[in-house]
């Protein structure tokens, strides 16, 4: 905690900011000796002090390191490693519950930026989203639980998805019936995902009182509509040579997806209390389909506004910027 206060402060300090890097560095590192020690003098009484910690250093690592892979390597075999480690069963009630809420949307992000699958997918992870839905029905959180859920399904579809697209013969016409049913089966899914995303949108209520998880759920929604469109659409050539149709958008229902995210995005970092780094998601999705340089422009200056808070968000304007370059090239 100490380490991100002082993180915090320095770009609000001018004399004083290399004196709040310096202290929150030397925090960092005292916490990071301080958690080898109890992880290897590991007690049942210190789980919940661990957790907690170990996730606290990986959102310091999001602020500090522009590449995320330190935060990574904290998500996927810390937190997300403890979590499977503790079981659903303990997730359900108390502390645990508590940290798992907080945990699960960076696990959501992390699944989605890096198109992994997540443990969330799986299906004992599934029944105890629905249940903390089902708790807090008719609640704005509860619309964002639900579309939690379909985020992570949505990715590990995607990891199956690109999977299938890579071992597929270079003659799609003289592929076997088992692959010619996976692709089938593939595009089936993503029919009934975008079938429950907009059975989402129709359904999803948001009190007055919850303007925040309203706008976090909006973006989200538009940023996951996109994304399991690109699951097919990028790879359209070779559905096409299959001969099976897939739930891709067309072009004016991805812009109006677009307009959705940067103008949520840019009235939530105004208005809001929402971390920034949640919007990490939407933009890249949002950026990859910036086809006009005004589009891109704005995608990196919300970006750049993210940047403020998290170093990591640097990772993600270089990829962007790669992608924007290539496809300058190939016009």
């Amino acid at each position: 905690m100490l380490a991100l206060g002082a993180m915090q402060a320095v770009p609000l300090s001018t004399s004083g900011s290399q004196t709040s890097l310096r202290f929150a560095m030397e925090s960092y590192l005292q916490s990071l000796a301080d958690l080898r020690v109890a992880v290897s003098a590991f007690s049942s009484t210190q789980r919940d002090g661990i957790l907690w910690t170990t996730f606290l250093l990986g959102l310091f690592e999001l602020m500090q390191d522009a590449s995320g892979q330190k935060w990574l390597q904290h998500m996927v075999f810390g937190t997300s490693q403890a979590l499977i480690a503790s079981g659903p069963t303990t997730c359900a009630s108390g502390t645990m519950r508590t940290f798992f809420i907080q945990a699960r949307t960076f696990e959501v992000c992390r699944s989605i930026i890096f198109n992994q699958a997540s443990f969330l997918a799986s299906p004992e992870w599934i029944v105890l989203t629905d249940s903390l839905s089902n708790a807090s029905v008719a609640t704005a959180t509860a619309s964002l639980s639900h579309l939690l859920k379909l985020v992570v399904l949505c990715s590990a579809l995607r990891a199956r998805t690109a999977e299938f697209i890579d071992c597929l013969p270079v003659s799609c016409p003289n592929m076997d019936s088992g692959g010619f049913l996976e692709a089938l089966n593939l595009a089936t899914e993503g029919f009934h995902l975008r079938e429950a995303l907009e059975n989402w949108k129709t359904s999803a209520i948001f009190p007055p009182e919850r303007r925040e998880e309203m706008l976090l759920s909006t973006v989200y929604y538009s940023a996951t509509s996109m994304y399991l469109s690109g699951n097919y659409d990028y790879d359209l050539g070779h559905w096409q040579m299959m001969g099976v149709g897939v739930p891709a958008l067309d072009l004016h229902e991805i812009a109006g997806h677009y307009d959705t995210i940067v103008t949520t995005v840019r009235e939530s970092l105004a208005t809001t209390s929402l971390s920034p780094l949640l919007f990490l998601f939407p933009l890249r999705v949002a950026g990859a389909r910036a086809r006009q340089a005004w589009q891109q422009h704005v995608v990196m200056d919300l970006l750049q506004q993210v940047r403020k808070q998290f170093a990591v968000a640097d990772a993600m304007i270089l990829e962007l910027t790669g992608v924007w370059s290539s496809s300058r090239a190939s016009m």
